[in-house]
Parts: C-alpha cells; sequence; structure tokens
C-alpha cells in the first residue's frame, strides 16, 4: 500500500509540473495574415474593419489619427495603405495588421489611392488633384490639380479616370499631364464616387443612387441597385474579376454583387451607423493598372511534367511536390486542385498561397485504385491568369502469388474465399503466412468475420470499406488502407507485427 501511495504521488507531482511549466513558459502565437479575398472597409474614426471572404470580423485596425478613412490599396507584398481623408495623411499597414506609419506627405483631403506596375503610387486629392510618389513615398509630381474625388489608373499605365462628385467621369494623361476628353458625361442627377476599371475595359461606378456598368466605349450598358439604398459610395472588385464589392454609406450596408446578374450574393452591416463606411477594398484584387502587361504563372521543378503519367502499384506510397511561381515580381499565387484521390493528402492542404507556392502529394492506392487516376492542378495569379497541369496516376497491381482477393462472399477465415484474381478466383492461398497480402474486394462497403482469424501477413482495408471483427478475435501482422476496422465489447485485436 505504501509503494502504490508514494508511486501515485510522483505521478501527481510529475504532472503538477508539467502543467506548471506550460502556464510559465512562454506561449508561441502566429499572428494571423491578410488572405485572398479578405475584405476591408474603411468606417470612419481612423479605422478599418478587417474581415474574412465569408464577411467574418477578423479585426478592427486603428491609423490612431480619427477622422475619415476612405480608398485603400495594396502594394506588390500585400501592405495596406490607408487614405485618412481628414488627417490629410496616408497610413500603412503590413500583412499582419500591424500599423507601420504614414507614407509620404503633402495631401489635401486624401480620397483615393492606386498602385501603377512599377509601385508608384497615385493619389486622389480633393484639394490638390493626383499626386505621385514613388514606393518610397517620396513625391514625384502634380498630374493634375483640380477637384479630384475616386482614381483608377488604366492599362497603358498613363491613362486615369477620376470622379468629383458630379455628373461626369473625367481622364487625365498622366505620363503627359494632359486633359482628355471625358470617359462619360451627363450622368444625370447623380454624383460619381468609387471607380473600377475591368479587364474588358468596363467601368463599374458608386454613382450615389445606383452602380452602373459603363462599356470602353462610355456608355451605360447596365445598372445596379438593392432595395431602398440610395448613397452607393464605396466600390471595389474582387479577385474573380466577376464579382464586385459595394457600400452604401447611408445605412453601413456592404454587398457582393454579381456583375454580369446583378444578384445579391453576400450582405454585411458593419454595425457602426450611418455616414460611416467610404471606402472598401479586397486583399488581391484586380486592378488594370497593377495587371498590365500580366505574366501568367507556370508550374515548375521540382513539379513532374504536366500531363506526364506516373506509375504507381496498389500498396506502395506515391509522393511527389506540385510547384508553381510566377515571374511578376510580387505577384501571389493560388494554388488549387480538382478532386483528389480518396485517402490522398496535399501538405500544406490547399488552396495555399505564396510565390513561389508549393504543396506534397501523397498517397497509398489501394486495389479499387487499379488503372489510370487523373487529377489536375491550377496555379491563378491575383490578375485572374491561370494555368492547369494535370497527372494521370496509373496504378497497377503487382500481382504474384503472394497477392491474394477476397471473393463477392465467403468466410474470411477460410483460404478458400480467397484467390489470385481480382474477383477472388484463381489459385487459392496455402495459409495466411507471412509475406502474403490479402486484399478486402468485391463485398464493400462490410467485410465481416464469422470466426477467428490469424493473418501473419498483411491485410488491406481499402478507403470506403470496414472490417468488422464482430465479436471475434483477429490475429494480424499489418494492416494497409485506409479503410476502417471495428469490433465490439466482446472482440479481440492481437497484434503480432
Amino acid at each position: 500500500m505504501k509503494y502504490f501511495s508514494e508511486k501515485i504521488l510522483r505521478i501527481f507531482l510529475s504532472v503538477f509540473c508539467l502543467l506548471l511549466a506550460c502556464l510559465i513558459l512562454p506561449q508561441t502565437t502566429v499572428a494571423q495574415t491578410f488572405q485572398q479575398g479578405d475584405l476591408f472597409i474603411a468606417v470612419s474614426n481612423g479605422q478599418v474593419q478587417w474581415r474574412s471572404s465569408t464577411g467574418t470580423l477578423i479585426r478592427t485596425l486603428n491609423t490612431g489619427l480619427g477622422g475619415f478613412t476612405t480608398g485603400m490599396a495594396f502594394d506588390k507584398v500585400g501592405n495596406l495603405y490607408v487614405t485618412n481623408f481628414s488627417a490629410n495623411s496616408i497610413s500603412k499597414f503590413n500583412t499582419s495588421g500591424v500599423l507601420l506609419g504614414t507614407f509620404g506627405s503633402g495631401y489635401s483631403t486624401p480620397e483615393s489611392i492606386v498602385f501603377d506596375k512599377a509601385g508608384n503610387v497615385y493619389v486622389g486629392n480633393l484639394g490638390n488633384g493626383i499626386r505621385k510618389y514613388n514606393s518610397a513615398g517620396t513625391f514625384i509630381g502634380s498630374s493634375f490639380i483640380g477637384k479630384t474625388d475616386w482614381i483608377d489608373l488604366s492599362e497603358d499605365q498613363c491613362t486615369i479616370l477620376y470622379t468629383s462628385e458630379g455628373s461626369t467621369i473625367g481622364r487625365h494623361n498622366v505620363c503627359t499631364n494632359t486633359p482628355l476628353p471625358n470617359f462619360i458625361s451627363a450622368l444625370g442627377v447623380a454624383e460619381a464616387f468609387a471607380l473600377r476599371i475591368r479587364q474588358n475595359g468596363d467601368v463599374l461606378l458608386a454613382n450615389g443612387g445606383n452602380i452602373l456598368r459603363i462599356n470602353s466605349a462610355g456608355a451605360v450598358v447596365q445598372t445596379y441597385d438593392v432595395g431602398t439604398e440610395n448613397s452607393w459610395f464605396a466600390l471595389n472588385l474582387n479577385p474573380d474579376n466577376a464579382t464586385f464589392w459595394s457600400a452604401n454609406f447611408g445605412t453601413a450596408n456592404v454587398y457582393k454583387l454579381d456583375v454580369a446578374t446583378g444578384n445579391v450574393l453576400q450582405t454585411i452591416n458593419t454595425g457602426t451607423g450611418g455616414n460611416t463606411v467610404f471606402g472598401l477594398a479586397v486583399f488581391g484584387e484586380f486592378t488594370v493598372s497593377v495587371c498590365a502587361n500580366n505574366i501568367a504563372p507556370e508550374f515548375v521543378t521540382p513539379s513532374p511534367t504536366c500531363g506526364s503519367v506516373i506509375s504507381a502499384t496498389v500498396g506502395s506510397p506515391v509522393s511527389f511536390t506540385v510547384k508553381a511561381s510566377d515571374n511578376d515580381a510580387g505577384d501571389n499565387i493560388t494554388l488549387t486542385s480538382g478532386t483528389l484521390p480518396a485517402g490522398s493528402t496535399m501538405t500544406p492542404t490547399l488552396p495555399v498561397s505564396g510565390n513561389p507556392v508549393s504543396s506534397i502529394f501523397s498517397w497509398t492506392p489501394t486495389v479499387s485504385n487499379t488503372g489510370d487516376n487523373v487529377i489536375q492542378f491550377t496555379a491563378t495569379d491575383k490578375c485572374g491568369a491561370k494555368v492547369n497541369c494535370q497527372y494521370t496516376i496509373r496504378v497497377s497491381n503487382a500481382t504474384s502469388n503472394n497477392d491474394y482477393y477476397s471473393k463477392s462472399s465467403g468466410e474470411l477465415h477460410n483460404v478458400l474465399t480467397w484467390g489470385v484474381n481480382m474477383d477472388g478466383s484463381g489459385a487459392n492461398p496455402l495459409d495466411f503466412g507471412a509475406g502474403k497480402t490479402f486484399h478486402l474486394v468485391n463485398r464493400v462497403p462490410n467485410y465481416t468475420m464469422t470466426a477467428d482469424w490469424t493473418v501473419d501477413g498483411t491485410i488491406d482495408i481499402p478507403s470506403g470499406s470496414i472490417l468488422k471483427i464482430n465479436g471475434f478475435t483477429l490475429s494480424e501482422a499489418n494492416l494497409i488502407g485506409t479503410g476502417m476496422l471495428m469490433g465490439s465489447p466482446t472482440s479481440s485485436l492481437i497484434v503480432t507485427g
């Protein structure tokens, strides 16, 4: 009794010390970073709500400068730039949402911001027009000194479209500092606010009472609206270039809409009340200014050659790395896949983003996978350019006198239930000895034992199958496959391998 009590005391003290160590040792946390499709909503008071693509609030970023926050944009490495309309400044956050300070100077009520492909920055100011800065925040010059509300840069890297809270969308050549004819005039009773240029040259415009889609020739081709909303102000494209977000400052409602149909796909209310939401940004957002002359991603080594056939054998692991990169500096690639074989894994799990970006495919095929298994991976950059890579994994069954398959009926412990052919026919094993593999097939999903069974070889339980011990004793040396082994309170499992 004394020995038993001392043993219990030692165990208690050991557990207590481990718990104490957990409390004392510093805990390592991994900072969450911006993800493709994350939504950023300028909600005034120097704040920006960072939400996931599903609308879940992740965190509220704070410039610490108060007042209205409006237009936003991301640089090549994903840092977020926020215009502080009231504080005449621009704040910069890293991809974890950490405030890095301010960027540039000399603003007068800055409301919008856009990057060109070289990383230079254009800022639209109500007080002193369009100002250009290099990536370090050094002022380069003014291209247009008139009242400027929202801007976007065309694919030619020279033509800026701008609004001035009126009934036109103006144009200005910032390369030659030359005014150009309006993109569209006479919008009617409207207040043109945020705008975005699409890949096909169309322009989406938050137009106060509604949202317009205007084709490259300057003609209105579609009108969007939701219920009684009448204060459409902020707008930005999603990475897919097929959907967009727009916000109504009067209600603090934010909507995701389908470009083609105008259907509302998602609705968010910021909870900040009216007259607070004056800007939107989407991480990975499509901008023609950055996507000009875009280079598509490509699959690179050590990826197997796209279109190749990869040989595999039943019961033997197959593994390879899929890797993609993009020659556009600062571009971000998302790696995805089609349907993968049951039981296979990707490490890290997909989708995964980066440049370059990679993941390891691992799989142990079973007899049910014999033949060709086609899988496809897709690499997509932030401008929507994508490339597919397809592989055929050809699984063969190295049939020998050591591989046996169960018939569609019969007792599993009986050698007559097993044969060398995949349907269970052919020569039977002499025993269940070492070096032999017994594949459970032809009666998916349940394989039920009806007596004790001793297997000194290997049992293959394929994906989707269940071997039920059913109150008996299973003595086995090795199990493979991704199926299940199921017992009951009266079942016994003895592992000899």
